[in-house]
């Protein structure tokens, strides 16, 4: 992590949703230990998955910098892609 506190604050976060994300595509929850995995972060700014065995193949985490105060991530099979995200306020949800 790199940077001042604020950054390396804001890195951590980006890190733990993202590990959190590929827990839960995995199906795995609770039973895929933390320290099972890393995430790496290109010089391009893309994400892999990677264990002691090298990188996870197939598997595309990305994390969107939309939400203020907030960080939202995604891993598929597929690159999750942010550009059409819709940002709904709870209040909305329920008076419709």
């Amino acid at each position: 992590l790199h940077g001042g506190e604020a950054a390396r604050l804001d890195q951590f976060f980006t890190l733990w949703t993202l590990k959190e994300s590929y827990v839960k595509m995995t199906g795995q929850g609770v039973f895929l230990r933390l320290n099972e995995f890393s995430i790496h972060r290109s010089d391009a700014g893309e994400y892999a998955v990677h264990t002691q065995a090298g990188r996870v193949a197939g598997v595309y985490p990305a994390a969107s910098d939309r939400l203020v105060r907030y960080k939202l991530a995604a891993c598929g099979h597929n690159r999750p892609r942010f550009e059409n995200l819709e940002i709904l306020q709870a209040e909305s949800l329920l008076l419709a």
